[in-house]
């Protein structure tokens, strides 16, 4: 993305009543190219790889991702790992370990575990997953966001 300003609303709002179409449709690719964005959902409770969540990157851009988890059931004397990997696999770049024995809301940002980080490049095409790390995911609930930030 080039560094072109942004159009005000109200210029934005002139050029859509005279006819300049290709400036509107260049405008709001920019807007939507910075603006963050989010895809959240429900925990899983698969004990496989990716079995917690498994969401892929079919942006068609690279982008950056955060993880947060609301956990509101727990799972007992259990662990996850969180992170971004070119396959559905069990990846701990953005949490390691982090125990789902109690209810909260955790984040990348704030409990990464000793390999974790507050975010990763997602490359277009890859996977942020969740994974059971230890004990059984049986039985968790909560709901899960990724907050993403686009990169080209």
């Amino acid at each position: 993305m080039d560094d072109k300003e942004l159009m005000s609303d109200e210029e934005f709002s002139t050029m859509a009543t005279e006819g300049g179409f290709a400036e509107i449709i260049g405008d709001l690719r920019a807007r939507l190219l910075i603006a963050p964005t989010t895809v959240s959902g429900n925990l899983g409770v698969s004990d496989a790889a990716g079995g917690v969540l498994s969401w892929q990157n079919t942006t068609g851009h690279d982008c950056l991702v955060e993880l947060a988890m609301n956990i509101t059931t727990a799972t007992g004397a259990a662990t996850v790992n969180a992170g971004v990997a070119a396959t559905s696999v069990s990846a701990n770049n953005l949490m390691t370990a982090l125990s789902t024995a109690a209810t909260g809301c955790f984040t990348s940002a704030k409990d990464p575990g000793a390999c974790g980080k507050t975010n990763q490049l997602c490359a277009k095409g890859s996977f942020v997953t969740i994974s059971m790390a230890t004990g059984t995911m049986a039985p968790l609930a909560g709901r899960y966001v990724i907050s993403i930030t686009y990169l080209n």
